[in-house]
């Protein structure tokens, strides 16, 4: 009976537009820490996010919401650069086995210039629900753009959704329109913030800092609007390993804690 209770309040909440389908993303452990504000930073938040790194890198991330583990999302990262364009594979998982949403997207990007980048990515939705027929699904693409106008800020924007993509039921799926900046006020100290404009939803804010009181260690706190919630972050890296973790916690519903690991080749 519990299957069938759960099933029906997630399927419903898929329906009324307010499933965690929506939050679903690329989103890495570090930018979630500082308020989920990744647009203007290095990694797959934004297409073009790959484009100045010069390593190759492997993650996997794990992230629980309210304690419930039916509401647990995966994800799997991998990038490799090359002269000709910078290629990114990602998948993230939400869910359980009676109902869970999958995202599988392929990253190409390039460098324009030495502070310009270009990246776009093909995405994959799918949504299993138990006992229905077939699996709820759609194809969309990324688009984003970064520059890096000196050696202390990076500034990036991205549109998530630009074709209007629809799941094969008819619902729609958001389009996002990201912009956002990073900026090292010294060189220990970090700034970031980001507008988010989603189509008929309105405009949400995300801001956050990043303090490393040692070579390999940062903490990191951000807040995030629509609704508010703040967010701490811890990492820590040695030689070619890295450890994150964040918390947000949402005022009605509780806390949100995941933990990744990366490795760079």
């Amino acid at each position: 009976m519990y299957k069938y209770l759960s099933l029906s309040f997630i399927y419903c909440c898929f329906f009324n537009n307010i499933s965690a389908f929506d939050g679903l993303s690329f989103s890495d452990v570090r930018s979630k820490g500082l308020g989920d504000a990744g647009v203007a930073a290095a990694g797959f938040a934004n297409p073009a996010g790959l484009s100045f790194s010069e390593r190759g890198t492997l993650s996997a991330s794990y992230e629980n919401r309210f304690g419930i583990k039916e509401l647990s999302e995966t994800v799997l990262t991998g990038m490799y650069p090359n002269k000709i364009l910078n290629v990114g594979i990602c998948f993230a998982r939400f869910g359980y086995e009676y109902y869970n949403e999958n995202l599988v997207g392929l990253s190409v990007c390039r460098k324009l210039s030495s502070n310009f980048s270009l990246g776009v990515r093909f995405d994959y939705f799918g949504v299993y629900i138990a006992d229905s027929e077939g699996i709820i699904s759609a194809f969309t693409t990324d688009v984003g753009v970064q520059w890096k106008p000196g050696r202390q800020l990076m500034v990036g924007l991205s549109i998530d959704n630009p074709v209007f993509a629809s799941f094969n039921t008819g619902k729609k799926i958001p389009t996002i329109l990201k912009a956002g900046l990073q900026y090292s006020i010294v060189p220990n100290f970090l700034l970031v913030c980001e507008l988010n404009e989603t189509f008929h939803s309105g405009l949400s804010y995300k801001v956050g800092t990043e303090y490393s009181p040692a070579e390999n260690l940062f903490f990191r706190i951000g807040m995030s609007g629509k609704p508010f919630m703040p967010t701490f972050g811890l990492g820590y890296s040695l030689k070619n390993t890295g450890f994150d973790l964040f918390v947000r916690n949402h005022s009605r519903l509780g806390l949100i804690s995941g933990i990744e690991l990366s490795y760079c080749f």
